[in-house]
């Protein structure tokens, strides 16, 4: 799906699924705004993709959202997005790779999909595409930092970094989602999200990595969105806010 709203410069998309334990959605979505200055807000959006098919988890998602953040629903900074059951293969008899178990192929193949069909429906909304996870939080000023990164990162790119954590905080043109989209539905069980982002590089003859340090994400999440398993991946916590 192509969005028909206005290009804006930089989209953030933000794909969530029901966590045991408790969403970080709502630290996230407060964070970006709270970070971000009404100038700034003129010039992104962001777009939440609820990627798991509960319907009432959606419309309790949904509802929080409206009742937390109604101005930035209406100025449409805030976009909701439910992705379509239907554009997923059935994820069974999947590859067995990494030594992971079957309920981990199958969470990660969903992950590469997920980012998938919502950098699909963010194509053309913006010039630059950023992909966040619903877990993180930002700086003051987030906005304007990235757009210097890209500014003073040149033309030689495929992929820039503001975290050095999975697929948090990576950057991509528009014009390249298109060939990303079809690079993680193509091998969406043979490789994690980040392996594939790396890939991504490669096949594009990136040869420098771009990486903005001090970082401008950090993530919070400890209790991980696949069941009975908890993420301690806080190597942002040595550079972000330096």
């Amino acid at each position: 799906m192509t969005s028909q709203l206005a290009l804006v410069f930089l989209v953030i998309g933000i794909p969530t699924i029901y966590r045991p334990g408790g969403s970080y959605l709502f630290t996230t979505l407060s964070s970006l705004l709270s970070s971000s200055s009404p100038d700034d807000r003129s010039h992104v959006k962001l777009v939440v993709q609820l990627s798991d098919f509960n319907i009432s988890y959606h419309e309790k998602v949904k509802g929080r959202i409206r009742e937390m953040f109604p101005k930035e629903l209406s100025d449409e900074f805030i976009l909701m997005h439910n992705a379509s059951s239907e554009k997923y293969p059935a994820l069974e008899h999947l590859k067995q790779n990494f030594r992971d178990s079957t309920m981990r192929v199958k969470w990660r193949a969903k992950q590469n999909l997920d980012a998938a069909f919502l950098m699909q429906y963010c194509q053309d909304m913006a010039e630059y595409y950023v992909h966040i996870e619903d877990d993180v939080i930002t700086k003051p000023g987030y906005v304007r930092e990235i757009t210097e990164f890209i500014k003073e990162s040149g033309s030689s790119w495929s992929v820039l970094e503001l975290s050095f954590v999975g697929a948090i905080g990576k950057v991509f043109r528009n014009s390249d989602l298109p060939k990303l989209v079809s690079l993680l539905t193509s091998f969406y069980e043979e490789q994690p999200i980040d392996y594939l982002f790396m890939y991504f590089k490669s096949i594009t003859v990136q040869t420098k990595q771009y990486v903005r340090i001090p970082t401008v994400f950090k993530h919070i999440g400890v209790k991980s969105t696949l069941v009975d398993q908890t993420r301690s991946d806080g190597i942002d916590s040595l550079y972000f806010y330096l």
